[in-house]
């Protein structure tokens, strides 16, 4: 894998370095979600996640076909190399279920908190809307109301 230095140096001038334990924010153009993105270091002709490129240049690799790279930092701006790792989706969905930051799996615990809804009985039309024909209560008696000799 080959990028030019002075591509690479311009992608880590954008990047808010700090500790090595600590998160590297991107101080670049970000997503709605947080994620940052950068240009100079396109493939395929589009810009590309700066964590896939931080990943990229820390082991001197593409990343491989069917994986992403997933933060253990879940800080999507972030861009430090000992916080990220491949997986595949499946890793990064077990990932965020272990550390209970899913949706749905918020949605649980709350809703585990809320009393239960009263249940509210189904109200029926009193005429069919297609046809407008007045319901009776002949549908809940034997054979629909038709009686046999």
């Amino acid at each position: 894998m080959q990028y030019p230095a002075n591509k690479i140096e311009k992608f880590w001038s954008k990047v808010d370095r700090r500790e090595p334990d600590a998160c590297w924010e991107w101080r670049g153009a970000r997503s709605e979600k947080g994620y940052g993105y950068y240009d100079g270091l396109r493939r395929f002709g589009a810009p590309r996640r700066t964590h896939r490129i931080a990943w990229e240049l820390a082991n001197n690799r593409h990343v491989p076909q069917g994986l992403i790279v997933c933060h253990h930092c879940d800080n999507p701006p972030c861009v430090n190399p000992d916080h990220l790792f491949v997986g595949t989706p499946a890793d990064n969905m077990r990932d965020m279920c272990a550390k209970g930051r899913h949706k749905s799996a918020a949605m649980l615990r709350a809703k585990a908190a809320l009393p239960p809804k009263p249940r509210i009985p189904r109200v029926h039309a009193e005429y069919c809307i297609k046809c407008g024909h007045h319901r009776t209560d002949d549908y809940m008696k034997p054979n629909g109301g038709v009686e046999f000799a």
